[in-house]
């Protein structure tokens, strides 16, 4: 049985945090890794713009090998999801910290940093979600 992944303050705590089992791949290959979202599947999100960002926000991903990633896996299930509030001041502080997106395109990532424009558009997003509640 699964047990919900951990949370402080509404942001799953980083993978490296908690206690994880050794790899038994040659961690020495690239092919024997992943990328580990510490957050909910994209899909979840539904298509609030705020909670994409917050998805592809570099801190809430974690390179990890593949054999321990499924353990991850199987033996957590999703964090409860961070209310809108959460997400957007985990964005501004990505911001203030000049945090980077980590984007999946065309089979690898691509990264950009997190600007203005970017925090703008989550807070007009922000305040859609709130007139919805």
């Amino acid at each position: 049985m699964t047990e919900r992944y951990p949370t402080s303050h509404g942001i799953a705590v980083n993978p490296l945090d908690i206690w994880l089992p050794e790899s038994h791949l040659n961690t020495e290959k690239d092919k024997n890794y992943n990328n580990h979202h510490t957050e909910f599947y994209a899909r979840m999100y539904g298509g609030f713009l705020l909670y994409r960002v917050f998805h592809d926000l570099a801190s809430n991903q974690q390179y990890m090998p593949l054999d321990v990633h499924a353990w991850l896996h199987e033996h957590y299930g999703p964090p409860e999801m961070p209310k809108p509030i959460e997400a957007l001041t985990a964005i501004e502080q990505a911001w203030d910290t000049q945090g980077i997106l980590q984007v999946r395109k065309s089979g690898g990532y691509i990264q950009r940093p997190v600007d203005k424009s970017i925090v703008d558009l989550c807070i007009n997003d922000y305040d859609k979600i709130a007139r919805c509640r």
